[in-house]
């Protein structure tokens, strides 16, 4: 059985009364788990809209989503709030950071939400950290941060989480080669150790070229 199915999926977004755009349109996808894919294609084409889909950020006009069988498009705001925080880890372009907080802190802030103890999530997050080459940073407020040092939070944020899934929106932009380089090793080892899966939406080939599987949208559909 596929660990994430998304099944006839369209969606639109009302501009007013009258105009509508539609974001995407008749969507099918299957994940299995373990996989490490991307959603490749141009601005615009509808990649972030289907992570925030797949992420339970938003529902569907229409069509289903799984996860494990289960339709979490007929879940109620509290469940998908719970599901979020147990299953799903995300890297937003925005980063989505919290700016009166340390690199630390953002790092140990959804280990916080899911009850895990001090000790764990500090060792953990500064582990992490260390490995994307912040060590040196772990006490400065995220706002104090170049932009491509807060990207780098933002991953390590999601992957101290342990979740089921991350979903990374372009995560190696405002990265130099070398850095977006150790960063996707590092999911990589990840999602081979762990059994983390992994979708990203992104233009770099780097990121490309060590997917599973790459899927191409074009004007909210996959070609």
């Amino acid at each position: 059985m596929a660990f994430i199915e998304v099944k006839d999926v369209f969606k639109e977004y009302a501009q007013d009364a009258v105009i509508k755009t539609e974001a995407l349109k008749e969507i099918n996808l299957t994940v299995a788990k373990k996989d490490f894919i991307c959603i490749a294609g141009p601005s615009g084409s509808g990649k972030t809209t289907l992570l925030q889909l797949v992420g339970a950020l938003d529902k569907p006009t229409s069509g289903k989503i799984f996860y494990g069988g289960e339709d979490i498009t007929v879940l109620s705001s509290g469940r998908l709030a719970d599901f979020r925080l147990r299953k799903i880890g995300f890297v937003f372009q925005a980063y989505n950071l919290i700016n009166t907080l340390t690199a630390l802190e953002n790092t140990e802030y959804v280990m916080l939400l899911q009850g895990v103890n001090n000790k764990e999530r500090r060792e953990k997050a500064e582990g992490i950290l260390k490995k994307v080459g912040l060590g040196d940073f772990l006490h400065r407020r995220v706002n104090r941060l170049s932009g491509g040092q807060q990207q780098r939070v933002a991953v390590c944020r999601a992957i101290a989480a342990e979740a089921e899934v991350i979903l990374a929106d372009e995560p190696t932009a405002n990265l130099d080669s070398q850095t977006a380089a150790g960063l996707i090793e590092l999911m990589r080892q990840l999602n081979q150790e762990k059994g983390t899966t992994f979708i990203f939406s992104t233009h770099d080939k780097l990121v490309m070229d060590k997917a599973d599987k790459v899927f191409q949208l074009k004007d909210g559909r996959i070609v």
